[in-house]
């Protein structure tokens, strides 16, 4: 798989963001690194998310679409901005509890820190997130032993119905210390799903 992919990065089809959960999607062969290649360009690959943010959404579900670029001062930082790039993030609340949300975020482009940037501008900070949340829960008598959890929990990735070789997609999901750490997916062969 050297001969595909960026240097040092053998059949990695796509990054995530620095100190993020979430998926990883690595080519098990050459064809399948062009196909899966492809499909993220062409936006037949879904990415939806799980996440818990501080506060409740209103409306339950939505969109959110503001264009995001760098922050003026702060040059490590994303935000809001009339001359950014377009971002587009649909949210569904899955379960409010103690002024916390579950929401499953279905993103239509992949900016970088696009789910924390655009739920913190809607006043939905992520729980556990240093650089664009609040330090707001206090998990000592927290119901059920609740946790501070960074960005996206959990991840899925909806492949395209154009492609068999997508189709074929395995997911294999690595628990971390703070849950899920990343998937990896494949095209063809065999995989594990756990």
């Amino acid at each position: 798989m050297a001969e595909v992919g960026g240097p040092g990065r053998p059949g990695i089809v796509h990054r995530l963001d620095l100190d993020t959960t979430g998926v990883m999607v690595v080519a098990r062969s050459p064809a399948a690194y062009v196909e899966l290649s492809e499909a993220f360009a062409e936006r037949r690959i879904g990415k939806r998310y799980l996440a818990i943010a501080y506060g409740v959404a209103r409306p339950e579900s939505g969109r959110i679409d503001r264009p995001l670029g760098r922050h003026p001062r702060d040059r490590k930082k994303m935000t809001v901005r009339a001359d950014g790039r377009e971002a587009i993030t649909d949210y569904r609340t899955l379960d409010v509890a103690h002024d916390l949300s579950v929401l499953e975020l279905t993103l239509h482009t992949g900016r970088t820190h696009q789910i924390r940037v655009h739920l913190k501008a809607e006043r939905l900070p992520l729980v556990g997130d240093p650089v664009y949340g609040e330090a707001r829960l206090s998990t000592a008598g927290a119901p059920g032993g609740a946790q501070a959890v960074p960005e996206a929990g959990a991840a899925r990735l909806a492949a395209g119905a154009g492609s068999s070789e997508l189709r074929g997609a395995n997911v294999l999901y690595r628990p971390g210390a703070g849950g899920p750490t990343g998937a990896v997916v494949g095209a063809g062969g065999e995989g594990i799903e756990n």
